[in-house]
């Protein structure tokens, strides 16, 4: 803390009972303390922060493990800790819904020229962040006695594809005939990839009429075969 000081080991006899009774932490117990103990946030009523939510949540969902999970974001300024696993309650670090908090401590090339030339990132299409945030969650599952983690690196390939496929920026507009509706969205740089290699991609947009779609809010991160990349689901009502 900038003292002045240089830190000493305990020795045992003082350490352990000390230790026993939570009079002093180590390190990492002393991170899960200040984490957990933090002032719980609402998520932000932002297009950026919602982005999130949505790509965090389809995470969740593709694995057994993590299904019921139940994000928590905590404003932690001091805890020097990202993500932290209680039971089936995932306590999150406020910085990573807000695109300049999270890049102030992990720069990426989209936020070092954002910075340079002074604007605003609206639209949340760093996948680093949940991939990071997903590799943590990770650690936090081999920790626990029994979790089975043989999958855990065919996983994170799936989390990074999948996050790759999700569409972004997705507008909803009156066609110019009537009944005609026009979506629109930003591709992916995966898909420029493909259309760069000459692969036609294709995507599917399915439309639900209001209250019969309230279950379609699970479908995320769907595939359909080759020849459909994503689907993206409309739950805006039709009239």
């Amino acid at each position: 803390m900038g003292m002045g000081k240089e830190p000493v080991q305990l020795l045992n006899p003082i350490w352990h009972p000390l230790h026993k009774y939570g009079l002093i932490h180590t390190p990492r117990e002393e991170q899960c303390h200040l984490l957990c103990n933090a002032s719980e946030v609402s998520v932000p009523e932002t297009p950026y922060a919602g982005d999130f939510m949505r790509a965090l949540h389809a995470v969740l969902l593709l694995d057994e493990r993590t299904q019921l999970f139940r994000p928590s974001f905590r404003s932690g300024h001091t805890a020097g800790l990202d993500v932290l696993l209680i039971d089936t309650d995932l306590l999150i670090h406020e910085r990573c819904l807000d695109f300049n908090q999270w890049h102030a401590k992990t720069p990426c090339r989209l936020s070092s020229q954002a910075s340079t030339v002074n604007i605003d990132i609206d639209t949340f299409s760093c996948n680093h962040i949940v991939t990071d945030l997903h590799n943590m969650l990770l650690i936090e599952l081999q920790n626990r006695p029994g979790s089975d983690c043989s999958q855990d690196s065919s996983l994170r390939l799936k989390v990074s594809q999948n996050l790759d496929e999700m569409p972004r920026k997705i507008e909803i507009a009156q066609g110019p005939e009537v009944g005609e509706v026009q979506v629109s969205w930003v591709d992916s740089a995966s898909d420029a990839a493909f259309r760069l290699n000459g692969l036609d991609i294709k995507g599917r947009v399915t439309l639900y009429r209001e209250g019969t779609c309230l279950h379609k809010r699970e479908d995320l991160l769907s595939t359909q075969g080759a020849q459909c990349r994503f689907q993206y689901i409309i739950l805006e009502e039709l009239t």
